[in-house]
């Protein structure tokens, strides 16, 4: 199967993720993704990401995210309830973690940002 597309107007449902076992859209099959997720984020200065209230702490789920434009900022809760702050802030930065932590995000430009997820 070939599938071309424009990954725009993303549903809300999903918070930007568009392929993933989560999704259920007529237009991707996405049963055969059980390994993987991919999000767009398309994101304007100022917007947060807060953290999670309740995370699944999945110890095979490793996750990179790799800007596009802009300037974000990835904070990873440590277990003394402080961050681990990261900036990433030039074309094709990224940040990579592994398992999947809780974190908050902040948008410092108006940015993009590609988001694969993947379970061993």
């Amino acid at each position: 199967m070939i599938k071309t597309g424009r990954i725009q107007n993303i549903n809300v449902n999903y918070k930007e993720w568009f392929l993933g076992t989560f999704i259920n859209e007529k237009e991707f099959n996405t049963s055969d993704t059980s390994h993987f997720e991919i999000k767009w984020s398309s994101q304007k200065k100022g917007d947060v990401f807060p953290l999670k209230e309740k995370t699944v702490e999945d110890k095979s789920c490793k996750s990179i995210a790799i800007l596009i434009k802009g300037k974000f900022k990835y904070s990873f809760l440590k277990a003394d309830s402080s961050f681990d702050e990261y900036l990433i802030k030039s074309e094709g930065d990224f940040i990579y973690w592994a398992p999947d932590i809780n974190h908050k995000t902040e948008s410092l430009e108006d940015s993009v940002i590609l988001t694969i997820r993947w379970y061993q």
